[in-house]
């Protein structure tokens, strides 16, 4: 099965132990036999999130543990075969904190097979609103609210936002916005009142403008196309627009009406 294991969050006298598991009497307390999180995800991926704030000691056996395909336990004398898949978690630059000290170079080197850069979120404008509206779903459902969505104007601030804390502290904006919130919308207001999240300089303020405009471009296009099952000519229409401008803005903003057809225009 898989595991996981948050390496900044446990004690550095007991990661070894939640690690690789202890026996029985090993240490004061270790009342009873332990399975270690190599056991635990034994046959599938074990997760070791925010590698680099683990404690040296543990990066030497860690490594040993990854050259030899096994382990002990706490306290044991019979080797363990280590049959997972590692996946290796961190907020810091890994590279330059194997190059300054702070992590095992050769511990660095045999866990870079596979390196996967996830970008921050400042930097993926797309994925706010999707991320925000599932969250939002999450919460309102576990906190028994109506809730549909938010207000543009809450949408602006979400939008506009640096989110230096990432997924992290946007899940926890969103939960504190449908908690505040009384209405079938989260509005402005709900988000705003949090110090954390009034619009920063982490974005220029013609760079946030345009990131907000756009995505109003792209919901607004998109919904009048949902309107009127993909038909150009009918959406223009209803917007106020000429056919011509309607499409212009369509691939300005990135919107293609063929996904939205449902029987083709004549």
């Amino acid at each position: 099965m898989d595991w996981a294991l948050n390496c900044a969050a446990i004690p550095a006298e007991l990661i070894e132990s939640e690690l690789f598991g202890h026996e029985k009497g090993s240490f004061t307390g270790a009342t009873t036999l332990k399975h270690g999180a190599f056991e635990q995800a034994r046959g599938g991926t074990l997760l070791l999130d925010e590698l680099g704030d683990s404690p040296p000691a543990l990066q030497a056996k860690l490594l040993r543990t990854l050259e030899e395909y096994a382990f002990r336990r706490v306290g044991g004398s019979v080797a363990i075969q280590a049959d997972v898949r590692i996946v290796a978690a961190t907020s810091f630059d890994i590279e330059r904190l194997a190059l300054e000290g702070g992590m095992r170079k050769e511990l660095y080197y045999r866990l870079n097979v596979v390196r996967i850069h996830l970008p921050p979120l400042c930097d993926r404008p797309d994925d706010i609103l999707r991320l925000a509206r599932h969250f939002l779903v999450r919460f309102a459902d576990r906190l028994g609210k109506q809730i549909r969505g938010f207000s543009p104007a809450a949408e602006m601030i979400l939008l506009a936002r640096g989110w230096p804390g990432n997924i992290r502290e946007l899940r926890n904006a969103v939960e504190r916005g449908v908690i505040l919130s009384e209405g079938e919308l989260v509005d402005a207001p709900c988000l705003a009142g949090n110090p954390g999240l009034t619009v920063t300089s982490a974005k220029l303020y013609e760079e946030a403008k345009d990131l907000v405009l756009l995505q109003f471009k792209r919901e607004y296009l998109s919904a009048r196309l949902v309107e009127t099952a993909g038909s150009v000519t009918k959406a223009a229409e209803l917007s106020g627009l000429k056919r011509q401008s309607f499409s212009r803005m369509c691939t300005e903003a990135g919107v293609d009406p063929g996904k939205f057809v449902s029987r083709r225009e004549i």
